[in-house]
């Protein structure tokens, strides 16, 4: 098993939804499937060995193996293209060209051309990372502390020590985070500061923007908040383990992740 920020072991489906209504998801088998009217019907679009799913936009998106392979279509799912081969964790990319990814061994990776071509970094010990632009990053380190890069990963900059579990930044300087035990902290000036949100409960989010933003709670439910986290409402309940929204023109484009209780680790687990 390879160790991601979270811990994939195929027990639950993955969903990822792109202008609202177009989605997908991948299967407790690791097959991928596609809806065009928000889950109403699902039409299967890849049989097997499917493990992480990253949608830049509606049509274009990565796929990570099983086996730790990376994958990439530009017509919505329907054909894939194995663009890198063995050692891939995790993937977040910019861009159609230009990403980032984890390796097994907790290293860092970018591309500049659509994963044909990939430098090392020279940084070790990253669990989960979130650029918000080619040069402005995040990382959270094996040891739950946050850094931060302006400069497309070349250096680092330790800006909060222990705590740390997951990480969300819309800006360079807006950003959120939820720490091991759960709570969830909002910072307006890059991570100097910190402003206590919300008191246990949550274990991942997603901000679309400054305003709006999403939360999975301890008890798989999803919540969004439209003012900065002050106020939440429940807007889905059970099963929901992992999500990612993303803003377009006309509507939040969102990953979620779905499944059952005994089919999902997180690591560090902020709900202990």
């Amino acid at each position: 098993m390879r160790k991601l920020f979270i811990l994939f072991v195929f027990l639950f489906p993955i969903m990822a939804f792109g202008q609202g209504e177009i989605g997908y998801y991948v299967s407790t088998s690791g097959n991928l499937f596609k809806t065009v009217n928000s889950g109403s019907s699902w039409s299967n679009l890849f049989t097997g060995g499917v493990e992480q799913i990253d949608f830049v936009d509606e049509s274009t998106g990565y796929y990570v193996s099983t086996l730790g392979n990376l994958f990439f279509t530009s017509n919505s799912g329907v054909s894939w293209t194995n663009c890198y081969t063995s050692g891939v964790a995790y993937v977040d990319f910019v861009d159609e060209n230009t990403g980032y990814y984890v390796s097994t061994l907790s290293n860092l990776f970018k591309t500049t051309d659509g994963a044909a071509n990939w430098t090392n970094m020279n940084t070790s010990g990253v669990v989960q990372i979130d650029f918000v632009d080619d040069s402005t990053g995040f990382n959270v380190s094996t040891m739950n502390n946050l850094f931060k890069t302006n400069d497309s990963g070349v250096n680092w900059t330790n800006l909060f020590t222990s705590g740390v579990a997951y990480i969300d930044f819309v800006s360079d300087s807006v950003g959120y985070y939820v720490s091991t035990l759960g709570n969830l902290f909002r910072t307006a000036d890059g991570g100097a500061n910190w402003t206590n949100m919300m008191t246990s409960g949550v274990v991942q989010i997603d901000f679309v923007n400054d305003s709006i933003g999403y939360y999975v709670s301890t008890m798989d439910n999803l919540f969004k908040t439209t003012d900065s986290g002050v106020n939440w409402a429940n807007t889905y309940t059970g099963t929901v383990y992992f999500m990612d929204f993303v803003a377009d023109s006309l509507a939040p484009v969102g990953v979620a992740e779905l499944g059952v209780d005994e089919g999902f680790l997180v690591y560090p687990n902020p709900a202990t």
